[in-house]
């Protein structure tokens, strides 16, 4: 299902549960800030520290001026401990670095049609400067989308 989802047409991927109103939004309204990143030449240990004393599930790489050069994961890291990876190899070498982005002046349709399509739970947001600006993940797109019914249908608030 994954991989009929990338050929989709985007009226069948968007999910149906999220109102419009929140797909209409821009990225930069419902993005996570600021983020976490980590230097692009870290090794899988330093990631491997960060993963383990941050509460984060997965983090940019950027390079010295900034801009993303990848996405180191949980799941990334999980991976290099069950293969036994060596502490000194550069994390980069474990992750995604040809990483989808939105901006944050895109809607969060734009978004959602990235980790629909993709399989993934994160998509970093550029702003102007071309640097990361926040995240966007399902959690968000949820979150808001459940505010949005509230607000709507104020006498579900808190009904089981």
């Amino acid at each position: 299902e994954d991989s009929s989802r990338r050929f989709s047409v985007t009226k069948d991927v968007l999910p149906k549960g999220v109102p419009t109103e929140v797909l209409d939004r821009l990225c930069g309204e419902l993005m996570m800030t600021p983020v976490k990143t980590l230097p692009a030449a870290s090794t899988f240990e330093q990631a491997l520290r960060v993963f383990s004393a941050q509460p984060v599930s997965c983090l940019p790489l950027v390079d010295e001026q900034g801009k993303l050069r990848g996405v180191a994961t949980r799941t990334d890291i999980y991976r290099a401990l069950h293969r036994d990876v060596a502490l000194d190899v550069p994390v980069s070498k474990l992750c995604s670095t040809n990483v989808l982005t939105v901006a944050a002046g895109d809607p969060v349709r734009a978004a959602v049609e990235i980790l629909r399509r993709r399989g993934i739970k994160h998509v970093p947001v550029l702003g102007a400067d071309g640097g990361i600006a926040g995240m966007i993940s399902f959690r968000d797109v949820l979150r808001h989308s459940v505010l949005a019914r509230d607000a709507a249908k104020p006498e579900l608030v808190g009904s089981k």
